[in-house]
Formats: C-alpha cells, structure tokens, sequence
C-alpha cells in the first residue's frame, strides 16, 4: 500500500517524530504525485525570434579636384627666346590654333643659309653626273683608262652626298622654323601658362598646360580599405562650384580604381562626369559614396549571447518548436551594437532562443515558450 500525506491519521498533538515522518512523506510523494513527474516538468523560459539581419548604407563625402582626362604640358621642340604668348588660363582654342611664337629671325637666316647650300649642291651634282656618263661610254669603247673612269665615279659621289647633306639641311631648317610656333594639338582649353616672354628656352622646356576638351573626371585619394568595394561603372553624386549659392550637383560615374597604392596607403580612383557638365579643371569637388554594410545572419539581444573565452564565440540555447526542449548551440558574432548583436553563425532566422536565465539553463532541458514582447 502506498504512503501519502493525504491518508495519514495524525494525533491532535504531534510528537517531533510523527512531525519528521509526515516532512519526508510529503518531499518523497508530493501528495500523491509521482516525483519522476515533478523533475520532468517544462521550464518556462523567455524567448524571442532571431530576426534576420538587414544591409544599412550611409554616404560617405571625399574631397577631390577636377581635371581633364587628357592634359598635356605643351613645349617647343627647338630652343629659341619666347616672344609671343598669344593664350591666356582658360582660353578655350581650336585644334592647330597658334598659342605662342619664339623670335623667328634666327629660324628665317638659317632656312636661307640651308636654301643657299642647296641650290649651290645642284650645279656639282649635275656636272659630275655628266661625266660619269661620258666616261662611261668612252670604256663601253676602250677609250679611256680604267683611273679616269674611277676617278669620275668618286667624283659623282662625293657631289651626291653634298647634293643629299645640303637638301636634308633645308628640310631640318623648314622643320625648325615650323616648330618655333607652338600650335594646340586639339580642341581644349590652357590651364596654366609657365614661363613669361622673352625667355630663352631650351628644346623641351614646358611652356603651357593644355587641357583636351571632352567630359571631365573628379580624382579622389581613398585609403585602401575604402577601394574594394568599388566597381567600375558605379553611380555617385558629384557636387562642384562649392561655397556657392547654388553648387553644381552632377551624377558620375567610377572610371577607375587604382590597384597599385600612390604611397601613404592612398590609391587614385577617378569620377568620369557627364559630357555636358560645366565645369572646369582645377574645381574643387565633393563626391559622395554609399557605403553598404553587408550582412548575413541574424539579430538577437545581447542577453541572449553567453560569452565564451574566444573573441566572437559564445552558446546559446534553441528552443525546438517540435520536441520543446532547449538545445545550446555554438555561435560566432560581432561586437554588440548597443543592446543588439550580429550573430553571423549557428542561428537561422525565425528560430525561438532565450533571451534570459541563461546560466540555468541545460541542454535538452523540456521548457514551455513566453514570449518576449
């Protein structure tokens, strides 16, 4: 026959006996239930969904400056003293329009000085092509010797090579008179002028800057932890005319991200801006990039992360929607954001986890959901 409390007959004054007995009757039975059923009995544990983790993007401003695509330092391939600048900073000009003159005397005399040579070569040169053939056909008929014939050979050669010398000088002095003007090589605009008149240059001594026409690009300096995110092609706002009432604002787009850092962990990417866009090189220039945090994972409270001793990685405990009983599960996750964390692994979304009493709480424990609100 089985004890319980409940059949017991106690005296009206209970010895400290009969009170013990009646203490471990009621702890053993429960008054009648089984204490296999109170062991087993669901825990009630607070819960939340895992929320699925969304991307957020902000804009970030970089400074950079204006320019042409394709600027070219202008120079005179001959030396000579500049006369003439006949271009002024910003002075749009047309393909093969004159933008400076060096002192022309010098180029005219030796142009008449090689014309002279020239026409002094001509004579000599005829005159020893007529003996040569004489000689010629007096051996067809053995009647000169064979030191007249080379002598008249050696004649004709030596006038051919000064006839060659005099006529390639004329073509270098003409060349050289072309070059003392400095011509544009297309349709653009002067950016910058940097010698003043009257300067005697060397061949190659940089003159003016020289900016093509065609749609204009914004070079930006970005640190290399900022650049692997962008492509080529990428749409970004562009503000120019800065500290103006009404600024300038354009769409561009990325033509190019340097691989190969510039020095200081910086690399070039330029903005390509519309073909119409008014502006011009050397503007200052604001371009904005989106910064996209990319996500995968799901959001939980941190309450519901228990830390481990490797950065990152911790447990949590998953309610089985089906068995109701709690698994612990490994995860990996961000540093918190406020009362929020990023768990990246070991959670899918829409799946019930704990948010509180964690320390408590056991693995393949039965548990019945509340959930957080």
């Amino acid at each position: 026959m089985q004890l319980t409390a409940c059949s017991l007959r106690l005296p009206l004054r209970p010895t400290l006996a009969t009170t013990a007995l009646l203490a471990a009757a009621l702890f053993a039975t429960g008054c009648g239930k089984p204490a296999a059923a109170l062991a087993d009995a669901p825990r009630t544990v607070l819960v939340q969904h895992a929320v699925a983790a969304s991307a957020s993007s902000a804009a970030e401003a970089w400074n950079g400056s204006v320019r042409s695509p394709d600027r070219a330092t202008l120079a005179f391939a001959v030396g000579g003293r500049l006369t003439k600048t006949l271009v002024e900073i910003g002075d749009r000009v047309e393909a093969g329009s004159v933008l400076a003159e060096l002192d022309p005397e010098p180029f005219a005399l030796e142009l008449a000085q090689a014309e002279a040579q020239a026409l002094a070569a001509s004579p000599a040169f005829e005159e020893a092509t007529r003996r040569l053939q004489a000689e010629e056909q007096l051996r067809a008929s053995g009647a000169t010797s064979r030191a007249d014939f080379d002598a008249a050979a050696s004649a004709f050669a030596a006038a051919r090579s000064h006839k060659q010398a005099a006529e390639a000088a004329l073509g270098l002095a003409r060349r050289q008179q072309r070059e003392s003007r400095l011509l544009a090589p297309c349709a653009g605009r002067i950016a910058q002028r940097l010698l003043p008149n009257a300067t005697v240059l060397a061949a190659g001594t940089p003159v003016l800057e020289f900016d093509s026409e065609g749609p204009a690009e914004v070079v930006l300096s970005l640190p290399a932890g900022r650049v692997g995110s962008l492509v080529v092609g990428q749409r970004v706002h562009v503000s120019t005319r800065l500290g103006t009432a009404e600024p300038l604002h354009l769409e561009g787009r990325i033509a190019h991200v340097g691989q190969r850092s510039l020095g200081g962990g910086v690399h070039e990417v330029l903005v390509r801006l519309p073909a119409d866009a008014a502006v011009f090189p050397g503007e200052a220039a604001v371009v904005e990039l989106v910064a996209t945090t990319e996500t995968a994972g799901v959001t939980l409270p941190l309450t519901a992360i228990q830390p481990a001793a490797n950065p990152g990685s911790g447990h949590v405990f998953v309610l089985d929607s089906v068995s109701q009983r709690l698994a612990r599960r490994a995860v990996q996750y961000r540093s918190p954001h406020g009362a929020d964390v990023l768990v990246t692994d070991g959670v899918h979304p829409g799946e019930l986890v704990a948010v509180a009493g964690l320390p408590f709480l056991r693995d393949g424990e039965s548990a019945r959901a509340q959930l957080r609100e």
